[in-house]
């Protein structure tokens, strides 16, 4: 999983790495379980600070495919985004690094 592997066409990224983890818990509960196996989309997404208040981002969707993963959707800012989308994607960095230090370590705890 990320950087452990030659993922073909995704980035090697703490989104896409957690989205094939999750992506490998599902197969082993299919396996063990004899629960229906989805092929589901991974996304992945990667935020830059320009400023406090301005940032850029990119990813895509991806698949398993035979040697890896392939891209099935994309998407980049383009230098003609509005004010207001660069200062949402600094809300979007924000929610998903807030989620994924949650979904690593769980909870904060209070003193």
């Amino acid at each position: 999983l990320g950087d452990a592997i030659e993922p073909g066409e995704i980035p090697k990224a703490a989104y896409a790495a957690h989205g094939q983890a999750e992506l490998c818990a599902a197969h082993l509960r299919h396996e063990l379980l004899d629960l229906p196996e989805t092929q589901p989309g991974l996304p992945n997404a990667c935020w830059s600070l320009i400023t406090p208040d301005h940032a850029v981002k990119v990813g895509g969707t991806y698949r398993p495919a035979p040697d890896g993963f392939e891209q099935i959707e994309a998407f980049i800012s383009q230098a003609t985004d509005a004010e207001e989308v660069r200062r949402a994607n600094v809300g979007e960095g924000q929610v998903w690094y807030d989620w994924m230090i949650q979904e690593m370590f769980g909870p904060p705890r209070r003193p």
